[in-house]
């Protein structure tokens, strides 16, 4: 064994003990809210899932008295009072309260980490990556060990679920199963609304039966949560949006454009004190931002081939121009991980471009650093916008499959089109 082969072994061992450390930490804190609930649970998310679902089966109105039913439940001075969600996602999550808290919480945790595996196991299927087997240990910790992945197990989030929906659909595309891809879209869709941008890549791709096909489902979705909640219930989350989703934009953790713009505000004094000035700011950047991924996208959509980069180009671009972006929301960068890791090692990603991909993915740890003493959470507020903003010059300029390409399954209808 040569000297560098000794380096990387030792740098393997270093990295799986790292990566059962940090694994350690997590399911130490997993157990502990299992256990104190009700006390640690007071600033998380999941609750609001779970209270939304219990007024739900109640026929409450869940836009109103969220803290006075978590106080029945056992959590006092919970910090959320309303659902900060549509009507559909309160029917996404009704089942939820069939269970009683604790054993809800475990269940979603179980499926969300079955959601990820999933989402993975799917990916690697479609591109066949040609990693060697040596190697797979150590993607297996670079998985584990990203922020955002116990970030998310921490608040319980939705996100791996959209990451498997997404997932599903553009391997559904690949096949060209196109109305199975656009119902998965539209579940995505009209359950935390920012994947409903996805339509617009259908319609550039002219998938016509995927887009009727989203169109559909999210309307049939849209009518079952108004005959379970009420149509007034979409009224009342108008409200919300009017009146509440603004005081979250300039929080910690909201990683997207809108954030950066509302939190950089706080350095100047007379652009935070015009709100409609801020929210037209971030609307243009916004929308210039999705303007440009469509005309980057729009030259090439014909091809079969652009599939890959193109649905890896929208996840970039959601997370940066939804008003709300969440840290745990970059948990849907591993897709776009995966496939740029796949041409880097087909000799698809331009060697000035792979550097973007590693700082992007080292960046993911800013999150991390705001426990150092002397750099606080200013700097990693806005350091937490860069991983989707890296990886999106990374994504426009990877190079399609050649039409050879064995790594390219071209979509295929019909008797004859193959499985999963």
């Amino acid at each position: 064994m040569g000297k560098s082969s000794r380096w990387l072994s030792l740098g393997k061992v270093l990295l799986l003990a790292l990566t059962l450390g940090y694994v350690g930490l997590i399911a130490g804190e997993m157990v502990q809210q299992l256990r104190d609930w009700p006390l640690l649970h007071r600033e998380r998310d999941f609750p609001w899932y779970y209270l939304t679902a219990r007024r739900v089966w109640q026929g409450k109105d869940f836009y109103q008295g969220l803290r006075e039913e978590a106080r029945s439940l056992g959590i006092a001075d919970y910090f959320i009072d309303y659902a900060v969600a549509p009507p559909t996602f309160a029917l996404a999550v009704a089942p939820l309260a069939l269970f009683p808290y604790p054993a809800a919480w475990g269940i979603w945790q179980a499926l969300s980490l079955l959601a990820l595996a999933g989402s993975l196991a799917l990916a690697v299927r479609a591109l066949r990556p040609a990693f060697p087997p040596s190697t797979w240990p150590v993607w297996g910790c670079l998985v584990l060990l990203y922020p955002p992945l116990s970030f998310h197990l921490v608040y319980a989030h939705t996100e791996l679920f959209i990451l498997l929906l997404l997932t599903a659909a553009w391997v559904s595309l690949r096949r060209g199963w196109e109305i199975p891809a656009g119902l998965l879209l539209a579940l995505a869709g009209v359950t935390r609304l920012y994947p409903l941008f996805f339509l617009l890549l259908l319609l550039q791709r002219r998938a016509w039966k995927a887009l009727l096909a989203a169109l559909a489902g999210g309307a049939g979705w849209v009518l079952l949560a108004g005959l379970a909640s009420g149509p007034e219930a979409y009224l009342r989350y108008l409200e919300v949006l009017r009146s509440g989703i603004s005081t979250f934009y300039p929080r910690w953790g909201n990683a997207s454009l809108w954030g950066v713009l509302f939190k950089a505000s706080v350095l100047w004094p007379s652009l935070g004190q015009r709100p409609g000035l801020l929210d037209g700011l971030a609307a243009l950047l916004s929308l210039g931002l999705l303007g440009g991924t469509l005309a980057l996208t729009w030259k090439d959509a014909h091809l079969p081939t652009s599939l890959d980069r193109h649905f890896a180009l929208f996840i970039a671009a959601v997370l940066l121009v939804s008003p709300l972006s969440w840290v745990y929301y970059q948990v849907l960068l591993y897709l776009p991980f995966l496939l740029l890791l796949a041409a880097w090692r087909e000799g698809r990603l331009p060697r000035r471009l792979r550097g973007l991909v590693v700082v992007s993915w080292a960046l993911a740890f800013a999150p991390l650093f705001q426990a150092i003493p002397g750099l606080g959470s200013t700097l990693t507020a806005f350091l937490l916008i860069l991983p989707p903003a890296g990886l999106y010059p990374a994504l426009a300029g990877m190079k399609l499959y050649n039409h050879a390409s064995l790594c390219y399954n071209p979509p295929r209808t019909g008797h004859n089109a193959g499985g999963l």
